[in-house]
């Protein structure tokens, strides 16, 4: 078995360079082992795109490369960037990857057979790779170890060292050794791994970056086929493979409630519904997408200037 598997093409160029800079760096040995550019489905039928997922010695990880440059700062709920002048504010990306990884982990551990004995399922942590060249960080202390910048992976022993979980205290983790790293990959291929999409419709309308992950939904930015300039976002109410008839449709009521009042509101600070889908994925609402509109919450603490530290300004 390959001790790297990529499990499709990224369509981004940055990111198929990212995945291909930690490729060259990552160690062609037992217990290495790495999956890139995969999907899976969450029990709670979320869709889950995974840059990478990677099982070192010290630990399992769930990688998200993010191309971001400039000067990042933020704290635990909202991350701030500067580049060329300009401010963007974000939802902090660790948070989206640790539910990936729980959700991976809830999945994994329906293989109770595959982890009897010996091998037993560890923790998965998220991490963020910063892979543009011009990122600096000004984040807490409490980020250590879960955010890497392009230098401070240069070769083996920087992937070796810099991938780790805490070695110490009475969290401590064993290492991670080949029989582990053996049923961690069985397991994966168990639960049905698949490549990431290139595409996903719905209507007519391309999805893109996801932009948020919620209970029960997922909000993705989407463009019209056929028009690049024409944007939208698109939220999906997810199905869960283990959800009753009875929550179903009361996911497929709030979906059709949210588009109806939606639809006919008109406000100049409130995005407008426009289409409503019975999609395989769920019940699906399409929004007008405003460029630099805010989540309510995110816009609320911007404002009131409890959202964390900005990067100085030079």
């Amino acid at each position: 078995m390959p001790l790297w598997t990529p499990l499709s093409r990224s369509r981004f160029p940055h990111e198929r360079a990212a995945l291909e800079y930690l490729r060259e760096r990552f160690p062609d040995r037992e217990p290495y082992r790495a999956w890139s550019n995969l999907e899976f489905t969450g029990l709670d039928g979320s869709m889950n795109e995974v840059d990478l997922l990677l099982v070192t010695p010290r630990g399992f990880f769930l990688v998200e490369i993010k191309h971001w440059g400039g000067d990042i700062s933020g704290d635990q709920s909202t991350w701030y960037r500067r580049e060329n002048g300009r401010d963007y504010t974000v939802d902090n990306p660790l948070s989206l990857a640790n539910t990936k990884a729980k959700r991976l982990k809830s999945l994994l551990q329906e293989q109770r057979r595959v982890f009897a004995g010996r091998a037993q399922l560890p923790f998965i942590e998220p991490v963020i790779f910063l892979s543009n060249e011009s990122a600096r960080t000004h984040l807490p202390p409490i980020y250590d170890g879960k955010v890497f910048l392009r230098d401070e992976i240069s070769d083996q022993v920087a992937v070796s060292q810099l991938f780790k979980l805490d070695a110490s205290g009475p969290n401590r983790r064993p290492p991670i050794d080949r029989p582990t790293s053996s049923a961690i990959a069985k397991a994966l291929d168990k639960i049905g791994l698949r490549p990431a999409p290139s595409v996903v419709k719905v209507g007519q309308l391309v999805l893109g970056d996801l932009l948020y992950d919620d209970h029960g939904y997922q909000d993705y930015e989407a463009v019209q086929e056929g028009f690049s300039g024409l944007v939208r976002r698109v939220r999906v109410f997810t199905r869960g493979r283990q959800d009753e008839p009875d929550e179903r449709r009361i996911r497929e009521r709030a979906a059709r409630r949210e588009f109806k009042l939606l639809h006919d509101l008109h406000h100049p600070n409130i995005v407008r519904a426009t289409e409503y889908h019975d999609h395989e994925l769920g019940p699906t609402v399409v929004f007008e997408h405003v460029k630099g509109a805010q989540r309510l919450d995110a816009n609320a603490a911007s404002r009131s200037g409890t959202a964390g530290p900005r990067p100085a300004q030079n």
